[in-house]
């Protein structure tokens, strides 16, 4: 009976709610696989910081996100205005080693 009620208030919740329920319970882990900067940062920098630290933008020359590595060095501080799964992405991409293409990602043993 408690499986059956679970179960109909899981229906009830709307699928964005649901999907990131999902997500706070599979933290580390992506659907896509590995974070990596190439398949999520980058994409994620791009959306949120262009275009100041893009090609032609005012911050470029000095902080230039389009560089694996500027971003490796700058690490956490690239979430100073990234929030939420974007933020999350960040944190899981410097737990596993920064990794810059999914070749890069170490292999568990």
């Amino acid at each position: 009976m408690i499986t059956f009620l679970v179960s109909a208030m899981l229906l009830a919740i709307p699928a964005p709610v649901q999907d990131s329920l999902q997500s706070t319970q599979n933290k580390g882990e992506s659907k896509q696989g590995p974070v990596t900067f190439s398949d999520s940062i980058g994409p994620i920098l791009k959306e949120n910081c262009s275009p100041c630290h893009f090609k032609g933008g005012k911050v470029y020359e000095e902080y230039p996100f389009d560089k694996y590595e500027t971003a490796r060095v700058l690490g956490k501080r690239l979430n100073s205005r990234l929030k939420g799964e974007n933020a999350d992405s960040v944190l899981r991409w410097i737990e596993t080693g920064s990794p810059d293409k999914k070749e890069n990602v170490a292999r568990k043993p």
